[in-house]
C-alpha cells in the first residue's frame, strides 16, 4: 500500500491507493474509523480500522498491524 496522508487515530499514514488481489484500488474518502482493543492477558496489541470508499465505489474496512505499519482488507461491503 502506497502511504500518504496521517491517520487520525493512530501512527501510520492512511494509503492513498493500495493493491488488493491483483487490482489497484485509489482511495477517494475515508468513511470512518475506529479501534478495537487487544487482549491484554494475550499480549495483543490495539488494532486500527479505517472505513475507505474507492474511486470505483468499493468500500471496504483496512486494518493496520501496528507493529509492521501494513494494511490488509479486512472486510468488505456491497
Amino acid at each position: 500500500m502506497h502511504n500518504s496522508q496521517q491517520a487520525p487515530a493512530a501512527t501510520h499514514a492512511i494509503p492513498h491507493s493500495f493493491t488488493w488481489r491483483g487490482k489497484e484500488y485509489r482511495i477517494k474518502q475515508i468513511g470512518g474509523h475506529w479501534r478495537i482493543r487487544g487482549r491484554w492477558w494475550k499480549a495483543e496489541g490495539d488494532r486500527y480500522f479505517f472505513r475507505v470508499i474507492t474511486t470505483n465505489g468499493a468500500i471496504l474496512d483496512l486494518c493496520v498491524d501496528q507493529t509492521t505499519g501494513q494494511y490488509r482488507v479486512a472486510a468488505v461491503h456491497d
